[in-house]
């Protein structure tokens, strides 16, 4: 049996962020031969079931690792600690940044209007939970597990005040954005947790990515490939370089790797 754990946003999903029928038609093959299929991404489970409209049936590892689901349940969780998500808040404040936070079932944000905000809301769940910059004390008084929290970066020093935080994963994802988790909390942790729930050892584990948040991954598991459009530090650890996601790498790899190839 075999764990094929794939990246969703520039590796699995389209340029649109849209699953087609390749991806739907890998799943249902993967089911068919035994094996199994998981998600490994830093979207919320609210958002990967919200894209995948017509096969919801496998596992979800979401928010980077920091949360795993077998069976629509929750398996395995990594929350921030509160003295650590007020660090982190104090830190966003000061510069003034906007930002999401993810409870277990609910994101909420600091804005609603900002350009970067507008990118991430894709569900009913995003609320305008802390108001704009006046109201940012409001979240001191958070009342709920903390899983993840991303935003935009305008200064560069702060992801550099945010990566000396040693308790914690801050990811600079792309030029003005960034992701954080706690230490824990990384898609190695996420995949190896769904490995203890099936008693399956890590060479049964084939990953695929595109971005530094991927990184744990691949610089941990033997099997790792990287679709053709992914940033080079993932390259450079990649078992492989697969065709892209708008070529549908990640189709014909597990088809090749299913096929005994």
């Amino acid at each position: 049996m075999k764990l094929f754990a794939s990246d969703l946003d520039g590796t699995f999903l389209d340029h649109k962020h849209e699953v087609n029928e390749y991806g739907y038609d890998i799943i249902k093959t993967i089911k068919q031969t035994q094996n199994i299929f998981s998600v490994v991404t830093g979207r919320s489970y609210q958002s990967v079931k919200n894209k995948f409209k017509k096969d919801q049936d496998f596992d979800f590892i979401v928010l980077n690792g920091a949360m795993v689901y077998h069976d629509s349940k929750l398996i395995h969780s990594v929350s921030l600690k509160k003295d650590l998500v007020d660090k982190i808040i104090n830190l966003l404040n000061k510069y003034q940044e906007y930002y999401l936070v993810y409870g277990e079932k609910e994101t909420f944000t600091n804005s609603l209007i900002a350009q970067f905000i507008q990118t991430f809301i894709w569900s009913k769940n995003i609320k305008k939970a802390f108001g704009v910059f006046q109201e940012f004390k409001k979240l001191r008084n958070i009342n709920f597990k903390v899983y993840k929290i991303e935003g935009s970066i305008k200064n560069p020093k702060l992801i550099n005040l945010l990566q000396d935080i040693p308790e914690i994963n801050a990811i600079q994802t792309g030029r003005f954005t960034f992701e954080i988790t706690d230490i824990n909390a990384t898609k190695k942790q996420g995949i190896l947790a769904l490995l203890k729930h099936y008693k399956l050892n890590e060479d049964d584990v084939y990953c695929f990515g595109d971005s530094l948040n991927d990184f744990s991954m691949f610089e941990y598991f033997k099997n790792s490939y990287a679709v053709s459009n992914a940033r080079i530090e993932i390259k450079n650890l990649a078992k492989e370089v697969i065709l892209s996601n708008n070529e549908n790498g990640v189709y014909y790899k597990i088809k090749e790797i299913l096929n005994g190839k």
